[in-house]
């Protein structure tokens, strides 16, 4: 029993392991490609882009991008 849950297991993790290096799909040139960045991993409100909003995070992606200079992106 525990042998086939631990075989099962590291099957997973092989398998989801190859997503995490997963690439661009074919065609697409990196120097076109713009990849932002989030700090702290998942959006709780995607549709609010309210920044005025106290209560949401100012952290959403949304500074790298129209708050911020071009030049730090």
């Amino acid at each position: 029993m525990r042998k086939g849950i631990l075989g099962i297991v590291v099957v997973l993790l092989v398998l989801l392991g190859g997503l995490a290096l997963a690439q661009l799909p074919g065609g697409v040139p990196r120097e076109e490609t713009l990849i932002v960045d989030q700090l702290t991993g998942r959006v709780g409100t995607p549709s609010n882009f309210n920044l005025w909003a106290g209560w949401r995070w100012q952290d959403r992606g949304l500074q790298q991008l129209v708050c911020e200079p071009l030049w730090t992106v």
